[in-house]
């Protein structure tokens, strides 16, 4: 299981399967953004937070997606090193630690998906995600 550094104390996996590459990073906060539950046996000795996001319309999902990006910049501004799940880490869990760089770096939609691009190729490949991304100012 690979572990992808979106940013300072940023992760984004697919749905986490070992222990160990948690615990080297440092994460001590897990947000899930798949909608089917997935085993939480990694989850022990972490806080953990849920919040089901489909993978398709960006734009229906501003308050869900808004939600999670404001939970994540306050588990990170308390000193927290979050890790972002889905069950590929490619489409979801991308646009949420994205978004949240965006908001932390003060980047364009554009800026935060050619980001994305360079730490995780052939991420946010969804036909929604990306154009909704890239067309943030």
């Amino acid at each position: 299981m690979k572990l992808y550094k979106i940013g300072e104390r940023l992760y984004v996996s697919p749905r986490p399967t070992e222990e160990w590459p948690l615990y080297e990073a440092g994460i001590t906060h897990i947000v899930q953004v798949c909608t089917k539950p997935t085993d939480q046996t990694y989850a022990i000795g972490r806080s953990h937070w849920a919040l089901p996001l489909k993978d398709g319309d960006a734009e229906g999902q501003v308050i869900k997606l808004r939600t999670a990006v404001t939970h994540v910049l306050e588990k990170l501004a308390a000193g927290e090193t979050v890790l972002v799940h889905c069950i590929e880490g490619r489409n979801r869990s991308m646009l949420v630690a994205t978004l949240v760089e965006k908001r932390r770096r003060g980047w364009t939609g554009e800026e935060a998906y050619q980001h994305a691009q360079q730490v995780r190729p052939r991420c946010l490949y969804n036909p929604s995600f990306a154009p909704w991304l890239r067309s943030l100012p």
